[in-house]
């Protein structure tokens, strides 16, 4: 799958049974395929700020809801409202504790094998996976909107959300992004990765 003697510009080479590191890009490489992985980014103040506002949202959550049970017998507008509110609380709960314990454990995972680039979103017990044939992988590049060289995405929070990822590409009709927690060497590092991955299914093809 991957060349057995190949070094980037940036020193990551991808000779077989080899781990190599570049900041927050950890590539494993084998005589099967590659196996890149990006930690997710702990920012201190962010996760003190998220911890703080989830213990006091929680508190709010359970208040509403006790309301909620205890509205039965009133009017019914008003068992509506605190439903409809009680609905918005466990959205907003949901997504910031997604989103702290993400930023805690929650790793980025981009395997490269067999003609196809599988891309995994891992917490504990979960993950989300999705997989793009080499074959209709169009226009590997560096994101402009947050991987711009020029820009360090240490700004950023490196939530995987969106259009927030150092590299994007197409794939049939759909943009897909890597590397949200990455800064610009890292995202260096990770597109030209793929792209000796992809020069390699073009030669064996």
């Amino acid at each position: 799958m991957i060349a057995a003697t190949s070094t980037s510009p940036n020193g990551i080479s991808q000779a077989d049974g080899q781990t190599q590191r570049l900041g927050r890009l950890w590539i494993y490489s084998d005589g099967i395929g590659t196996l890149i992985e990006i930690p997710s980014r702990r920012l201190a103040p962010v996760v003190v700020f998220l911890a703080i506002w989830l213990v006091g949202w929680s508190f709010a959550g359970f208040i509403s809801v006790s309301a909620f049970f205890g509205s039965f017998g009133g009017p019914a507008v008003f068992t509506v409202f605190i439903g409809v509110w009680c609905s918005v609380w466990a959205g907003g709960w949901v997504a910031t504790a997604a989103s702290l314990l993400w930023m805690l454990v929650g790793r980025e995972i981009a395997i490269l094998r067999d003609g196809v680039l599988t891309k995994r979103l891992v917490l504990p017990w979960v993950g989300l996976s999705r997989s793009y044939s080499a074959e209709f992988i169009r226009d590997l590049r560096l994101n402009t909107m947050t991987g711009d060289p020029q820009i360090s995405q240490e700004e950023g929070v490196g939530l995987p959300l969106g259009q927030y990822g150092a590299v994007a590409f197409d794939h049939d009709g759909e943009t897909v992004y890597l590397g949200a927690a990455l800064g610009p060497m890292a995202a260096d590092a990770l597109l030209e990765a793929i792209e000796a991955w992809l020069q390699q299914e073009t030669r064996d093809a």
